[in-house]
């Protein structure tokens, strides 16, 4: 069974991809790390989202009649 990524995996995807179109560097507490963490923060809820709504098509996962 595949398994989601998580915020970690979410921010080294992020900071590679960027890394790869422009010369960045995240240093911490830079400007470019917060956007990062942004980014990752709310791909990680639109993954749990997209998951808890799947898992409410099945019927061990419904809830309500």
């Amino acid at each position: 069974m595949p398994v989601a990524p998580s915020f970690d995996d979410l921010l080294t995807q992020y900071e590679a991809e960027a890394q790869t179109r422009a010369d960045l560097l995240f240093l911490d507490g830079d400007v470019a790390l917060a956007q990062a963490h942004g980014a990752a923060a709310m791909a990680d809820a639109c993954i749990r989202f997209s998951a808890q709504a799947f898992k409410e098509t099945f019927i061990d996962g419904a809830k309500g009649a």
